[in-house]
């Protein structure tokens, strides 16, 4: 079967959500640079927050340019657990709001069970 990086829904019956809003590398980079650095900083936060990546409902993706929609992509593959992957949605965009950055997402999680 593909590998699967997002899912078309994700039927959420939880209490509890979190949201987490422009997420930005914390340097200038590569795009998949800057992806790494980003799930690493919403791995720190879901941790916190009491869910993980398994736990994410829907995903929304920023990006400036092809480097930074292929990094974004090759760093879901590896992050998301294949079964389990958010529904998500992608926009190319001509900037993202931090000098030097081509890439941003937020995020809607629940938190674990």
């Amino acid at each position: 079967r593909p590998m699967q990086i997002f899912s078309r829904v994700a039927l959420v019956r939880c209490q509890r959500q979190i949201y987490t809003s422009g997420l930005f590398a914390r340097k200038a980079g590569r795009g998949q640079d800057q992806a790494l650095d980003v799930f690493g900083q919403l791995q720190a936060l879901l941790d916190q927050t009491g869910s993980d990546l398994r736990h994410m409902a829907k995903a929304t993706y920023y990006v400036c340019d092809d480097d930074s929609a292929r990094g974004m992509d090759r760093v879901r593959l590896w992050r998301y657990d294949q079964d389990r992957p958010p529904a998500a949605s992608k926009c190319m965009v001509h900037g993202v709001g931090r000098a030097g950055r081509t890439l941003t997402m937020d995020i809607i999680a629940v938190g674990k069970p």
